[in-house]
């Protein structure tokens, strides 16, 4: 009983691991795209 309760907990924080560097990942490759027109305002074309 308390092997497959051990077993349990380490998998879902395994999960747990792995979706948060996933999210943090996207989050952050989300956030530069989002940088890069705040730079430059978009304008009319000339």
């Amino acid at each position: 009983m308390k092997k497959t309760l051990l077993s349990l907990f380490g998998g879902s924080v395994l999960a747990l691991g792995i979706l948060g560097f996933a999210g943090l990942g996207v989050y952050s490759h989300s956030a530069v795209e989002n940088d890069k027109p705040v730079e430059h305002p978009i304008q009319p074309p000339v």
